[in-house]
């Protein structure tokens, strides 16, 4: 049922980086249906905003490893005496993640998380709620991933820059320092030549070649939340970051658990699937709760 016109509050989304970003798109196209006024701010495209109308406003801000938009926002919220509401949208650096959050923690109403995560010692009397991330919609990621199932189609890597890449044991080397997965694969493998090898850049970093669509036969990567999304849609899809690497695409969708005794010995990269441990991980996850109804509530 739709809210009338004088009994709602609005809903304020501050998202600080890709991850975040979005997840809170759906959740405010959702959340429009009701005829509810959502304002989405984010450090790409808001940084300089200066939202003053902070009354009746429910906020739901998000996290990330540089979290300076989000503390600046919580600030902002504290000063009007608004409870705040925080999103955990992915597991990956979560130490860095929370840290910031410590100095809140008496201002903070709820926290709306993945599961998996302890969080009672640092969060101790705040209300946890487990929930699904809102960009598992199928609709809303057949319109961001346009690509279509093809066996002779391309491998897409997902690439992505990590101060520290830490590997499976496939790999002779297992880790990598300040490079692109990119660059990490083309140490192993044989795909500079290889016209069946593209690149999808995550977050977009404006590549020329930027595979944002077409046919694939499959995707590798690190521990983008894009390769959880693209699991979901049911492509082949794989990652290569050891076990004690935590996100969701590893930790949730455990598509880097690989079979016992792998070992690469050719520099195919199509190859590499053949390691990959067939499982149903995800469907527990998706069973979570869905967070605009527990939105709409405190709206």
């Amino acid at each position: 049922m739709k809210k009338t016109e004088n009994n709602f509050k609005k809903l304020l989304l501050i998202s600080g980086d890709y991850g975040t970003y979005n997840p809170f798109d759906v959740i405010s196209d959702r959340i429009k249906n009701y005829d509810i006024e959502v304002l989405h701010l984010n450090r790409r495209s808001n940084e300089k905003t200066n939202y003053k109308d902070l009354m009746n406003v429910v906020p739901l801000i998000g996290t990330s490893t540089d979290p300076w938009f989000e503390q600046k926002w919580i600030e902002k919220c504290i000063d009007n005496k608004l409870k705040i509401n925080i999103f955990i949208d992915e597991v990956y650096n979560l130490e860095k993640r929370l840290s910031f959050l410590e100095k809140y923690k008496k201002n903070i109403h709820n926290i709306f998380y993945p599961g998996l995560l302890d969080l009672d010692i640092l969060f101790s009397g705040i209300k946890k709620t487990i929930c699904r991330n809102p960009s598992f919609s199928k609709d809303h990621l057949m319109q961001r991933f346009n690509y279509k199932f093809n066996y002779e189609g391309p491998i897409v890597i997902i690439d992505e820059y990590k101060d520290v890449f830490k590997l499976n044991k496939i790999f002779i080397k297992k880790n990598y320092k300040n490079a692109n997965l990119s660059n990490v694969l083309a140490e192993e493998f044989d795909i500079n030549t290889n016209q069946k090898v593209k690149i999808r850049s995550h977050p977009n970093s404006g590549l020329d070649q930027n595979y944002l669509s077409g046919e694939v036969s499959g995707f590798i990567g690190y521990s983008s939340m894009a390769l959880a999304e693209l699991s979901f849609l049911g492509f082949q899809v794989m990652s290569i970051a050891s076990s004690e690497v935590e996100s969701t695409a590893t930790s949730i969708f455990k598509l880097n658990d690989i079979k016992e005794q792998s070992e690469m010995k050719d520099k195919d990269l199509k190859n590499i699937f053949k390691f990959l441990k067939a499982n149903n991980e995800n469907k527990n996850y998706l069973k979570n709760q869905d967070i605009v109804p527990l939105l709409l509530n405190l709206l």
